[in-house]
């Protein structure tokens, strides 16, 4: 992952404003609203620690993943945050797919998110979507093992807020009455499974539950985090 800071997404956001007419204005526009809607009135350092637990799900069908970010919240009393977060969601299909741009704003909302639990710090936050699953999928691609070294470079960067607790829903996409794995993903989901256990110490969670059954899961799991600061990997 070429984007490991904030820093290093907003200096590359300038170089596509000097030399990109067609994208110039539109990402002057996020930048500006990044700073003013999600920042708000903290510094540009970002936050890595909340008063408040970080919650993370991630996962294949973010349709789904909404909808249990929301009974997870509720049933904890927390706060939900979207994705792409609200302070930068009107940006969403802004930019062409593919492009280094759009590359920069996905990086970029996962600051967004981080910043929006930090301006929640009366309860815990629940975000739907993360880091992990984009750098989950590009190590996945690759096409050389995996050593030590690669791995360690693929961790969460230092300035992002980290999460207490992390869900994988290994989930299927269903059209009709056929269920598969979104075409994105279909030929890399073993190892970047593997890879989320191995790097990230990840909750996978099993697809073949009610939406409220996972809620309830996490719930359980939230709850012996706040008891003992502990959670159970891999169910």
């Amino acid at each position: 992952l070429r984007y490991t800071s904030l820093k290093k997404i907003l200096n590359d956001m300038e170089i596509v404003k000097m030399y990109s007419q067609v994208n110039a204005a539109k990402t002057e526009q996020v930048i500006r609203l990044f700073k003013e809607a999600c920042v708000k009135n903290l510094t540009l350092d970002p936050p890595v620690k909340t008063e408040q637990p970080f919650i993370v799900i991630d996962g294949e069908n973010y349709r789904r993943n909404n909808i249990i970010t929301r009974l997870l919240a509720a049933k904890i009393k927390g706060f939900h945050i979207t994705h792409p977060p609200f302070c930068l969601k009107s940006f969403r299909y802004f930019f062409r797919k593919k492009t280094r741009i759009r590359r920069l704003y996905l990086m970029l909302l996962n600051y967004a998110a981080a910043y929006t639990a930090k301006h929640n710090e009366k309860q815990p936050t629940v975000v739907n979507g993360y880091w992990y699953e984009h750098a989950a999928y590009i190590l996945s691609c690759l096409n050389f093992p995996l050593d030590q070294k690669a791995l360690e470079s693929y961790q969460l960067p230092s300035d992002l807020l980290k999460p207490q607790l992390c869900f994988y829903i290994k989930d299927k996409v269903t059209i009709g009455h056929k269920k598969y794995f979104s075409p994105l993903f279909q030929t890399s989901t073993p190892k970047k499974l593997q890879i989320l256990k191995n790097m990230y110490n990840i909750t996978i969670v099993n697809e073949n539950r009610t939406d409220e059954e996972i809620a309830q899961f996490m719930a359980d799991a939230y709850n012996t985090y706040l008891h003992n600061g502990t959670t159970v990997f891999n169910k």
